[in-house]
């Protein structure tokens, strides 16, 4: 009987350890599946933060011009890194982020609308430095900061074995924004800025593009962005802010390629030799001369050109250049008298010296070349000072209206114009920064 009994026992421990390990096993095998469907689910995450990241970036690249193509290259992009995504899960929002370096608590206004423009009765939201507005490709508006959100199912096994709804997951971490984005960019430059100061501009409108100028230094970096300045009519070397013709030995670089154009606080120094000249700088009784600032084929004089090349950096080089009317200098010319066609020839020489070459035309509504019998005889101003511009064209009216100089300055060439009495620090802020079009991703706030 004891025997029978100890028998009995060793089999009903037999048939427990059996339902145990069946148990153990089972549970075992579901914790393994939720261990797997926990991998798909991060993997999938990732790869949809990756494409959305890429989507950003690429799209990002088409502002500040044109919404539709962010849109369209965002879609593309998380088509090539996560085909999964239905593009009707896809959205694209714009914003547009500027500074506020001086903590107030209000966007800088040498930002608006030169870096982006959302509009009219924008609200931005200000903290640590920046400001930050939604914005939508409405008219003029012009928005710097492309967010894409994308969505998708993942494929889960125990929503399929219960019959759950699929679970969703959503990527939206990271806006891409293009350009100075509420501070300096760190993209090195060597950069000479050429103001037209010759007899045709009144004070007040050197007085403009004076305040231009400072704009653009206000935005730079001097420790990634060299600055110089160029001027016409030319200067005499010793003091450039007095006016000296080069044929009697006037120079048009005013100031050499500098960096201390800034104090520690950010604020220009006023005693440094580019922002003190851009300042002291008056009307020249000189003609315009457009092609001899850039390359001095004619007079020899120290130009743009010469000090972009002397520079020992190898980092991206390019000229802002800023003028109220057409070329009726070097004069005479050897051969026909074709100023405008010898400032092109001289703008061509640098831009093919891989230099890019941004040119704003202020007020020249109506201006036009009066080369003789030359390929810009009687032409636009517009036509020419496109053809100098990098990559450039004048196919929005000659700046004659308000509507034709918008679509001018919003068509993403090199040529940018304004009218007379309005502000030029808009336009000259717009080639400083497609001049430095480095895009990055910022946390969405």
């Amino acid at each position: 009987m004891k025997k029978a009994i100890i028998q009995r026992i060793h089999r009903k421990e037999r048939g427990q350890v059996m339902v145990l390990f069946i148990l153990f096993s089972t549970l075992l095998f579901l914790a393994a599946l939720m261990a797997i469907d926990l991998g798909t689910y991060v993997y999938e995450l990732q790869q949809l933060e990756v494409a959305v990241d890429a989507a950003a970036l690429a799209g990002g690249l088409e502002l500040p011009e044109s919404g539709i193509n962010a849109r369209n290259k965002a879609l593309e992009y998380i088509a090539l890194n996560d085909p999964d995504v239905d593009p009707d899960d896809v959205s694209t929002t714009f914003r547009c982020l500027v500074g506020d370096r001086d903590g107030n608590g209000l966007p800088d206004p040498v930002d608006l609308p030169g870096v982006c423009d959302p509009g009219i009765g924008a609200l931005f939201s200000c903290d640590g430095g920046l400001c930050i507005s939604t914005c939508a490709f409405l008219g003029s508006n012009r928005c710097n900061m492309l967010v894409v959100q994308a969505s998708k199912e993942v494929p889960l096994f125990f929503t399929n074995v219960l019959g759950l709804p699929p679970i969703y997951i959503t990527a939206s971490r990271n806006g891409a924004c293009k350009g100075f984005c509420g501070n300096a960019p760190n993209t090195p430059l060597d950069v000479i800025i050429v103001i037209d100061r010759s007899g045709s501009m009144s004070s007040l409108d050197l007085a403009d593009a004076k305040a231009g100028a400072r704009a653009v230094l206000e935005i730079f970096d001097p420790q990634y962005q060299h600055v110089g300045l160029a001027v016409l009519g030319a200067g005499y070397g010793v003091n450039p802010c007095n006016d000296l013709h080069p044929s009697l030995g006037g120079e048009w670089l005013a100031v050499p390629l500098s960096s201390d154009y800034k104090n520690p606080d950010g604020s220009l120094n006023t005693s440094s030799e580019l922002v003190s000249t851009i300042n002291c700088l008056g009307n020249s009784s000189q003609g315009t001369d457009l092609g001899s600032p850039l390359n001095d084929d004619t007079y020899g004089a120290p130009d743009a050109l010469t000090e972009l090349l002397n520079s020992t950096r190898d980092v991206k080089k390019g000229i802002i250049f800023m003028t109220d009317g057409a070329a009726n200098e070097p004069d005479p010319l050897p051969g026909p008298d074709n100023p405008c066609n010898y400032a092109n020839i001289q703008a061509n020489l640098v831009k093919n010296q891989d230099i890019e070459i941004f040119v704003i035309g202020y007020g020249i509504q109506n201006e036009f070349c009066n080369d003789e019998n030359g390929t810009y005889d009687y032409q636009y101003a517009t036509v020419l000072l496109a053809a100098m511009a990098t990559d450039s064209a004048d196919d929005h009216g000659h700046c004659l209206t308000p509507l034709a100089i918008n679509a001018e300055n919003n068509d993403g060439d090199h040529f940018l114009c304004q009218a007379k009495g309005s502000d030029l620090n808009i336009v000259f802020v717009s080639a400083a920064s497609a001049l430095a079009p480095g895009i990055r991703l910022i946390g969405v706030p």
